[in-house]
């Protein structure tokens, strides 16, 4: 799946509006789409973690937060780049065939 397709994918889950509440459901969903789809053999870790911080942050920009937009996405996408790089880290680490501990 392109990530055009998964980001029209994850809006409409999310289209009666999106909330920082739904950022783990939503970097679960990318990061799936991108490790299981047509992405899968062709990103490493690294790049693996962009696509899914790109996929999130047109998300946020697309979908409506409750509250002003000039602050709530700002502050949702500053979240998103904190926390995700960790998570998929954690994640690959657990998956077989993920980085020797």
């Amino acid at each position: 799946m392109s990530i055009d397709a998964t980001v029209m994918k994850i809006r409409e889950l999310f289209a009666d509006g999106f909330q920082l509440a739904d950022l783990p459901r939503a970097a679960e969903l990318a990061y799936a789409e991108i490790r299981e789809g047509n992405l899968a053999g062709l990103l490493d870790s690294t790049e693996r973690t962009a696509a899914v911080l790109a996929i999130l942050d047109r998300v946020i920009d697309e979908t409506d937060a409750p509250g002003p937009d000039w602050l709530v996405d700002p502050a949702t996408r500053m979240i998103a780049h904190a926390v995700v790089p960790g998570i998929v880290a954690w994640v690959e680490r657990l998956l077989p065939g993920g980085p020797a501990e």
